[in-house]
């Protein structure tokens, strides 16, 4: 069964585990970086406050290289 969930003002969606962009989770979508998300963090963090000053840049821990 597919789960999406309605925006509305982003306070009560999950920005890193629930289906809000494209109907997807950031997870399937970025997975490398999903996976430098500490869980503590990606179960709290709301789509609100994650786009207020750009705060889901700082959920990141690790280094981000590119590979070729």
């Amino acid at each position: 069964m597919a789960v999406t969930t309605e925006l509305g003002d982003g306070s009560t969606t999950l920005f890193w585990e629930d289906r809000w962009l494209m109907r997807q989770r950031l997870k399937e979508l970025a997975p490398l970086i999903h996976s430098m998300i500490p869980t503590r963090i990606a179960n709290r963090r709301m789509v609100l406050d994650a786009l207020t000053d750009s705060r889901w840049v700082h959920d990141i821990h690790g280094v981000i290289s590119w590979q070729s």
